[in-house]
């Protein structure tokens, strides 16, 4: 379990009180995040499970330790970027913007139609 606080095993290895998996609620206060998100992860797959029961109208998930800090370490290697990233620089200077010369334009665009209506 490296790349791990040892803290945060012994309170994940706490929280499973000597039994070998914990069920979805429990898994949800454990990572301290919500339902909703702890079902997309498993969605798109970055946390395993294991499914108990037959469940065939309400999946029935369970988590075990190994689980819970597998995805704690991919999670953390996701967010700890390999090199910094430069912030994008815009050159505001060369770029003319829409109101550069809305007079001008605007004062050639009447001269225009007095001149066809003259």
């Amino acid at each position: 379990m490296q790349g791990l606080d040892d803290h945060l095993v012994e309170t994940l290895r706490d929280g499973f009180g000597g039994h070998p998996t914990v069920s979805f609620v429990q898994a949800c206060k454990l990572l301290n995040i919500n339902a909703k998100t702890l079902r997309s992860h498993v969605r798109r797959g970055s946390i395993a499970f294991r499914q108990t029961g037959l469940g065939k109208f309400r999946v029935r998930r369970e988590f075990a330790l190994q689980d819970l800090v597998d995805f704690y370490t991919g999670t953390l290697r996701r967010l700890e970027p390999t090199a910094p990233v430069p912030p994008a620089r815009v050159d505001r200077s060369k770029r003319a913007s829409f109101l550069d010369g809305h007079a001008t334009r605007r004062a050639a665009r009447k001269e225009r139609k007095r001149h066809a209506s003259a």
